[in-house]
């Protein structure tokens, strides 16, 4: 019953996915996210591990080195069609860890309800290896790379895939900000079947400082079900900090992930924060 009800919405989100057209996909108004082109933010990225414990909950020394640097930067580059139909804009991220560059496309457009996300090159998601060694188990399944956790949860994307450079479509795009924003607000980001249920919510307003300044800001937490089971996911803490100028910071808390060795054998439990801020911007 499950799957035929997947095919149905498989089948609507195909439908929807070819109705939607372009208002502004590159309106850059107080109301709407700022994808003009040329407009670009560098970021810095670090990850940190903590609260280490053997595979008995006892805490336990590190196991790898508990934190990790890199930076990214992100360019609104050019328009594009995609599907003969979408116009959007492509947003060129690269991503830059101990001197290794990664680059990849995503493929955002404004609409006047809210700015949606169409799809992503899937080499973006390629990332370096875990820079410690071992490897990580959370939601059953093994990561090379801490931020390769947070792209399969943001994008449905694992390092099974990463020799890939094809579009990787998102069928019907996905609604990743509601316009205009309001605190209390909440919407469906993912549906239960393509291939979890992800809500995105406006927590609240909060006034944040990163490298590049101060900033007020709207504070939009993920709500995940990756389980499809109708509870949300406590050990997954994702919020993202939103304004005029973009996204400022992301956080993104994981709890209770495995570290395995080379044969899969389990070493321990530890918490790991993944954080982004803005150092530079120009719009």
């Amino acid at each position: 019953m499950k799957f035929f009800q997947c095919l149905i919405i498989i089948s609507l989100s195909l439908f929807l996915y070819l109705c939607v057209g372009n208002v502004a996909p590159f309106s850059d108004n107080d109301n709407s996210y700022p994808l003009k082109i040329g407009n670009t933010w560098e970021y810095s990225r670090q990850f940190n591990f903590t609260n280490f414990r053997d595979p008995n909950g006892n805490p336990a020394i590190p196991w790898f080195n508990i934190s990790i640097q890199a930076n990214v930067l992100v360019t609104a580059e050019r328009l594009d069609t995609l599907l003969t139909s979408h116009l959007v804009v492509v947003l060129k991220e690269i991503y830059t860890e101990a001197g290794q560059t990664i680059e990849g496309e995503a493929f955002y457009a404004n609409q006047e309800d809210g700015l949606y996300f169409y799809a992503y090159n899937g080499q973006s998601m390629v990332n370096p290896k875990s820079g410690f060694g071992n490897k990580i188990f959370f939601k059953g399944v093994y990561f090379n790379h801490i931020s390769e956790v947070t792209d399969f949860i943001e994008k449905k994307f694992y390092n099974s895939k990463t020799n890939s450079d094809s579009i990787i479509y998102e069928i019907p795009p996905l609604l990743s900000l509601k316009y205009p924003l309001q605190v209390g607000d909440q919407w469906i980001y993912r549906t239960w079947c393509n291939p979890w249920r992800i809500d995105k919510k406006v927590a609240g307003k909060e006034n944040i400082s990163v490298p590049c300044g101060y900033y007020e800001t709207y504070k939009i937490q993920w709500m995940l079900d990756i389980w499809n089971d109708g509870n949300r996911d406590k050990d997954i803490e994702f919020f993202d900090y939103i304004c005029r100028e973009g996204l400022v910071k992301r956080t993104v808390l994981f709890k209770d992930m495995f570290a395995v060795d080379e044969n899969n054998n389990p070493l321990g439990i530890f918490d790991a924060l993944d954080e982004m801020e803005l150092t530079n911007y120009n719009l």
